[in-house]
């Protein structure tokens, strides 16, 4: 960027301020961190300029101090004024800590009302926000950042359960805790955690698949856990006007939002399972080391169903002639799908296991030889891949260096899936969120009908 620019750029970010100010907002946020622009000024790794905006620290953060100052300036002082700061790039090349601490003072100075510091950068290959990072990971890092500053310091990322919130605030490491994937997850999260109804918060479980990856894809944002981001005005559900009994055979979770949802609509909903509890595979992927995160689902599930009546048959497989029998109006199948057993040879050998019988623990994870197969692709694959080395051990008398993997007997998971045949109806004004939840049959990329995950809805 030549030194007009770099000016103008300034002045671009001080109008954006403005229009945001006459539009009736009480403050921006300026983004420093992600290895974005300003980021990318206040690193070596990115900034190689010789002259007044590059070289030395103080140099590299003039672009930030400038930015704010500018902000500052045509905002005026009631007017707030946040700064995204990136306290840990995790690339190299990236800010040392004085230089961090350094830039955070320099924009205190310039005008910043609060920091909001931020870890990693997108192209950092340290996780800082997936779900296998855990809860508030990077808070003694805002805490240690906090006593340099005199103004508001914010933590940030992986921040999901009011209970963390609150532990961070009681514990001095931060003035203010910010969220914003969790928001997407659940309007209503502050509402439900004052009037201390935490439990029936629709907990984020950071998979990044509807929000972050569909934004860097260049489609609209949602979330997976709530097809309703982002499409309020297009996934409209009503009370009904006929009230009918619907019966929904699969608990897991494309059923229990499709028994939740036609219950708060009025309708009487009853919910069959074979299993013994709900959740269906969503119990298998929990499992998954790094996806613990997922039973906070079937916690808001739990709380959401008995909430709105919903009667469960659980421990029960529902035939089709009981379904008649009981004369409903309507009839939903989510049961999901089934292990496809290939046909190769030695399949019916006992070493050879499925990854439900892995997971469950109906197969012993240590068997008897060092090596394991896997016939899979895919998620599957990676997932079993984790539990083996996550629960690995190490024979008696059998020393092993730091890392090495022992894997007692050699086996083959047979992983991939097939639907169960489930044609009913399809259901016209609910194929938005069945895309979001990432429940698409590839029946219906065939042109089949099916009826989408919160179908009840449009019954």
């Amino acid at each position: 960027m030549s030194e007009t620019d770099i000016l103008q750029t300034i002045e671009d970010y001080a109008q954006a301020a403005c229009l945001a100010q006459d539009a009736g907002y009480d403050g921006v946020e300026v983004m420093g961190a992600e290895g974005y622009l300003i980021n990318q000024f206040a690193v070596p790794r990115t900034n190689q300029r010789a002259d007044e905006w590059g070289g030395s620290t103080a140099n590299r953060a003039r672009f930030a101090t400038e930015v704010v100052r500018r902000v500052h300036q045509r905002t005026g002082s009631s007017f707030l004024l946040i700064y995204r700061l990136s306290m840990l790039d995790l690339v190299e090349g990236g800010g040392t800590w004085d230089e961090i601490t350094f830039m955070a003072r320099e924009i205190e100075a310039a005008g910043a009302s609060i920091v909001n510091p931020y870890v990693g950068w997108h192209e950092a290959r340290v996780p800082t926000i997936a779900t296998m990072v855990p809860r508030a990971a990077f808070v003694t890092l805002t805490a240690r950042l906090k006593k340099e500053l005199k103004f508001p310091v914010v933590a940030s990322n992986r921040i999901n359960d009011p209970s963390v919130a609150e532990e961070i605030l009681a514990r001095g490491d931060a003035d203010l805790v910010s969220m914003a994937r969790p928001l997407l997850a659940d309007p209503d999260f502050v509402k439900k955690a004052i009037s201390g109804r935490a439990l029936e918060i629709n907990t984020c479980i950071a998979c990044n698949q509807a929000c972050l990856d569909q934004a860097f894809a260049g489609r609209v944002s949602s979330c997976l856990v709530n097809p309703f981001a982002c499409n309020e005005t297009e996934l409209l559900i009503t009370a009904t006007v006929q009230k009918k009994r619907v019966a929904v055979v699969g608990a897991g979770p494309a059923g229990m939002a499709c028994a939740s949802t036609a219950a708060e609509r009025g309708h009487e909903v009853t919910l069959f399972d074979s299993g013994s509890k709900i959740g269906g595979q969503f119990n298998l992927a929990r499992k998954i080391p790094g996806k613990e995160e997922f039973a906070e689902s079937l916690r808001f599930y739990r709380n959401r169903l008995a909430n709105a009546n919903v009667r469960m048959e659980l421990g029960r497989r529902v035939s089709a002639a009981d379904l008649v029998r009981s004369h409903f109006d309507e009839v939903v199948l989510a049961t999901g799908v089934t292990p496809r057993v290939r046909d190769l040879p030695g399949v019916d050998h006992p070493k050879v296991v499925s990854y439900i019988d892995i997971i469950e623990g109906k197969k012993s994870r240590v068997l008897a030889s060092r090596s394991s197969a896997r016939v899979a692709s895919g998620s599957m694959s990676q997932s079993f891949s984790l539990i083996l080395n996550t629960e690995r051990t190490t024979p008696p008398g059998n020393s092993r260096r730091s890392g090495e993997l022992i894997f007692p007997l050699t086996i083959v998971v047979v992983s991939s899936l097939s639907a169960r045949s489930s044609r009913v109806a399809k259901c016209g004004c609910c194929n938005a969120a069945q895309s979001e939840l990432g429940k698409v049959s590839r029946r219906r990329q065939a042109g089949s009908d099916v009826r989408c995950s919160v179908g009840a809805a449009c019954t």
